[in-house]
């Protein structure tokens, strides 16, 4: 049954990001080491479902606006490591935005669930 379940949440992700990636102008895509928008022009949005964010290294230009879409029931953050950049935190189904002013690798967690890891890297 548990297969069953993981094969399904698989699945359906994967429906998911092939949706999103046809819906967006940029040129983002899901998986590791994706790469964003253009300097705030597009909104990117990272989504959290099944306590993960996909996808979990994202790459953006400076001054791009990137979105946390919490698709889950429970709440959840995004948190920087250094604990200065950035601590948002949101309920099931909502959202939040920020945007990278300035070059450098962010990593970043959920301060709810501590297994909740994540990279943005934003280039000039």
């Amino acid at each position: 049954m548990k297969k069953i379940k993981i094969f399904t949440a698989i699945i359906t992700l994967s429906m998911l990001m092939i949706i999103y990636s046809a819906c967006t102008k940029s040129s983002s895509s899901y998986g590791g080491g994706s790469t964003g928008g253009t300097g705030g022009t597009v909104a990117n949005t990272i989504s959290i479902r099944y306590t993960a964010f996909s996808p979990d290294s994202y790459t953006v230009k400076v001054g791009t606006i990137v979105t946390w879409k919490n698709n889950d029931g429970v709440a959840h953050s995004a948190t920087s490591d250094d604990g200065s950049s950035f601590d948002l935190v949101m309920t099931a189904g909502t959202s939040k935005s920020y945007t990278f002013s300035t070059v450098g690798t962010f990593s970043y967690h959920c301060k709810y669930h501590s297994g909740m890891t994540a990279t943005i890297i934003v280039t000039p």
